[in-house]
């Protein structure tokens, strides 16, 4: 792995898995209760691993487990407790992220048994330099806050094309505590936005999204440098960022913009699948 920084693979992993976990559950955290109630969002742990579900969603995405296998090894009891607690919830699709250093190796075949399967990969990505690339275009990239909580939402639930109720749940996040919220203007209209979480000296970047109509313009690489001078004033020597996969059969856009602005490739984490229902 090429990186510059004093750490072996497991730290990277743990610190890299963990402090996504952190911003997800503190984004979990930030739903209006109504959301909370009527879309069945549950957070809790299975050992140190963080467990989220969101069961009445039929995205994978908002239902997985996070830092598994990191610090204690995971053990088969684990797996049917999983197993247990998503019947028990009555979770519809859920997920788990397998980083290279998950232990033990045993893992995958556990989890396939139970019929689990592996969907795809995520790139997991790490940024260590002090100097990031200045942003030079015409774009006007702002540190959003409560006033403008609805640009951001609207960036983030168009450009991903997800349900209605994310959109006051996205707006409830602007302004929490660590919490850095961007967005990319063209004249008076929102593009593009992105968020960073800081949690002590590491950074988390999510929530990356432009416009269709947008796109090509350099609205990402803008807000990824703001969020970079935004975090390393905030007292960040790293940053952590993860992107699906870049295959000849499906590109991916993101994983190429993070290498062109100086992120190195850390790991990819294996996606395995589950359908309840």
């Amino acid at each position: 792995m090429d990186t510059e920084l004093s750490k072996d693979d497991n730290e990277l992993a743990r610190m890299g898995e963990f402090v996504e976990a952190c911003a997800w559950e503190d984004y979990y955290l930030a739903a209006p209760e109504y959301i909370q109630w009527e879309q069945g969002l549950h957070i809790d742990h299975l050992g140190s691993a963080l467990v989220l579900s969101l069961t009445r969603s039929d995205d994978p995405f908002y239902s997985r487990v996070l830092g598994l296998g990191l610090v204690e090894p995971v053990e088969e009891w684990m797996i049917d407790e999983l197993m247990e607690y998503i019947f028990d919830t009555g979770t519809k699709y859920f997920t788990v992220h397998i980083c290279p250093q998950t232990q033990p190796d045993d893992v995958h075949d556990w989890l396939r048994w139970r019929g689990f399967w592996q969907a795809d990969r995520h790139a997991k990505f790490i940024y260590d330099n002090p100097h990031p690339k200045l942003y030079t275009g015409d774009l006007r990239i702002e540190l959003t806050g409560a006033d403008y909580a609805d640009a951001f939402a609207f960036v983030t639930t168009q450009a991903f094309g997800i349900q209605d109720y994310i959109f006051p749940w996205m707006k409830a996040c602007v302004g929490r505590p660590n919490w850095y919220h961007y967005t990319a203007w063209d004249d008076d209209q929102p593009i593009a936005a992105g968020a960073l979480y800081v949690c002590g000296e590491i950074g988390w970047l999510g929530h990356g999204s432009t416009l269709p109509s947008h796109r090509r313009r350099g609205a990402q690489a803008a807000i990824l440098s703001r969020r970079l001078e935004d975090g390393l004033a905030a007292g960040c020597k790293w940053f952590i960022s993860d992107t699906k996969e870049d295959t000849p059969e499906d590109p991916s856009p993101s994983y190429r913009n993070m290498l062109r602005n100086g992120f190195k490739l850390a790991y990819y984490r294996w996606n395995y699948q589950f359908q309840a229902y």
